[in-house]
């Protein structure tokens, strides 16, 4: 019996459904797995000139305004490279036009990059870091263990997302504190879209750890090998 799988785009717009009324913004960060696999999709369905536009599609999975597309700076790199120098069919495997448009996505949100600078922004953040590397260490196994270790890059992925996770805790424990009627106001909805199995496998388990049990609410890991595209 074949395996259901859901369809990506319509789980996102689910994922972000009604967050606009409650002032949180949706987020999409990227890896470069998902990044081939989108516009490797888009090229069949698209055309390779028009491959770029899963972009736009992905922007526009949250109903009530854009969501914002993060592309970590180890990201955008390797897709330069997998433009530059792998092809599929005579073309490269990514197109100029999607490194065009990946390239004016942020590294990191301003706010947040500004957040991970005060004292108190950089000591939530930088000791989650230390914890998960730690639980990550002590729970690993098998050949992503030894022989497919996780590499920088995609620990720059884990941090980014979870950056964005902690500082959205973070300002909600502070609106709430002052009574704000609004406490999830300016918080962040984060989706990360990834066919990797290191970075799906350990933001999982930030989960566990005392410290990422609070961030559940403000971040999801997708795995979109387990989804269909259309």
């Amino acid at each position: 019996m074949t395996r259901y799988k859901p369809e990506l785009f319509r789980y996102l717009r689910e994922y972000f459904s009604g967050m606009s009324s409650l002032g949180i913004k949706p987020v999409v960060v990227l890896d470069s797995s998902s990044i081939i696999q989108l516009e490797q999709t888009f090229r069949k369905k698209e055309g390779y000139d028009r491959a770029y536009q899963f972009i736009d599609h992905l922007s526009s999975t949250a109903p009530e305004r854009d969501a914002l597309i993060v592309v970590p700076s180890g990201v955008r790199d390797e897709v330069i490279q997998h433009h530059l120098h792998h092809f599929l069919h005579g073309k490269p495997e990514i197109s100029k036009r999607t490194v065009d448009h990946l390239s004016l996505c942020p590294s990191q949100l301003q706010n947040v990059s500004l957040y991970h600078q005060t004292e108190n922004g950089a000591a939530r953040v930088d000791t989650f870091r230390y914890d998960l590397r730690g639980h990550y260490t002590e729970n690993i196994a098998g050949k992503k263990a030894t022989i497919d270790p996780i590499s920088f890059n995609d620990w720059e992925v884990i941090d980014t997302a979870l950056t964005l996770a902690n500082y959205s805790a973070s300002l909600f424990k502070q609106n709430s504190e002052v009574g704000s009627p609004y406490p999830l106001k300016r918080c962040y909805r984060v989706a990360v879209l990834s066919g990797d199995k290191h970075i799906c496998w350990t933001l999982e388990e930030a989960f566990n750890i005392p410290k990422g049990i609070s961030l559940i609410d403000y971040l999801k890991p997708i795995n979109t090998r387990g989804f269909i595209i259309e």
